[in-house]
């Protein structure tokens, strides 16, 4: 009995003690021109496969350039290591290529589109729930399918996943909100869901600060060759967020 009680308690120091991350490669605003799409793309992947360790490929914002079919961005996206996408130049549609990745959004919703909630992350030692939100905005600019149902309830909504994530039954230790409603709504949001970062794909200046006490901020945009990388990382019993811009 003492030697597995021995046994066990260098397993839990070892778990303690050890390093764990998870680096996110945000992709915002990267506005492909749709002239050079497979150029952009390997110039792209070729910077991901080099990223070592636990990385996640996140694209989000305005994609493509000039005025296109949701068709093209799907496949533009399924031609780049992408995990996730929260496109905004996307009607939500039905477009007969399936994606690859995944499509975030609490509050748009297609029965003929896999569009997820959320997204969940693990590694050894920390486990990570990315979700996302729409603003009404891209009912006036973009549009979206006939198909398509908007739900502009977004804050309960939001603060409902929170809520559900926070279960301990759930071992969520981080959530991310993937963001493109403007800096005072987020900031509303956070004081209101509580979320722990919030990535945004709609502020157009600062990289990173803080919403409120609790909720950072982080932002990029990547037209110009550049990607925001989040660390995250567990040491020690502890979770801390790097960030970074750097070109691809």
């Amino acid at each position: 009995m003492k030697k597995i009680i021995i046994l066990l308690f260098f397993v839990i120091s070892i778990k303690i003690l050890a390093i764990d991350e998870i680096d996110i490669n945000f992709f915002n605003e990267p506005k492909f021109d749709k002239n050079n799409i497979e150029e952009t793309a390997n110039k792209i992947n070729k910077f991901i496969l080099k990223q070592k360790g636990n990385n996640i490929n996140l694209f989000s914002g305005k994609i493509i350039k000039q005025n296109h079919s949701d068709s093209l961005l799907i496949f533009t996206l399924n031609k780049l290591i992408c995990n996730i996408a929260a496109p905004v130049d996307f009607k939500f549609s039905n477009p007969k290529i399936r994606p690859n990745f995944k499509i975030i959004s609490l509050n748009i919703k297609n029965k003929r589109l896999p569009i997820q909630e959320q997204y969940v992350i693990k590694s050894d030692s920390i486990k990570i729930a990315i979700i996302g939100v729409y603003t009404p905005d891209i009912l006036v600019k973009n549009g979206i399918s006939d198909d398509a149902i908007f739900d502009y309830n977004f804050f309960k909504k939001v603060k409902n996943k929170v809520k559900e994530l926070r279960n301990p039954k759930k071992k969520i230790d981080k959530i991310i909100l993937l963001s493109n409603l403007s800096k005072p709504i987020d900031k509303k949001l956070a004081l209101f869901a509580k979320p722990d970062i919030v990535l945004s794909f709609d502020y157009k200046k600062r990289s990173s600060g803080y919403l409120t006490k609790d909720t950072k901020f982080y932002s990029v945009l990547s037209s110009q060759g550049k990607v925001g990388k989040l660390k995250i990382i567990y040491h020690k019993g502890k979770i801390k967020y790097l960030w970074k811009i750097i070109k691809y």
